[in-house]
């Protein structure tokens, strides 16, 4: 069932991180102010919101380096991301 605007703005209070939660308000208003529609800054919210709860209460949007895990599918084996293997990511090698 989908989620109204006034709901998903609701939830942004509950994510644990204040810095984080001050990041998506600031969002919001970068968004109203640009005239974006309704249907646009709800889906923009719920990404912002659901990454935010991902990272939990210690971790920012402003370090995704030292946050990001990637799951090796071979090993089960959670590895913390670094630049270089970031832009291993971003850059794949033929």
């Amino acid at each position: 069932m989908p989620m109204k605007l006034t709901t998903t703005i609701g939830k942004i209070q509950a994510i644990p991180n204040t810095k984080n939660m001050q990041i998506i308000n600031e969002f919001l208003e970068h968004m109203k102010k640009n005239g974006s529609s309704e249907h646009h800054q709800n889906n923009n919210l719920k990404v912002a919101i659901a990454f935010a709860n991902f990272l939990g209460k210690k971790n920012s949007f402003y370090n995704p380096f030292a946050l990001i895990n990637i799951v090796n599918s071979r090993r089960r084996k959670f590895y913390p991301i670094t630049e270089v293997a970031y832009q291993e990511l971003l850059i794949p090698v033929y």
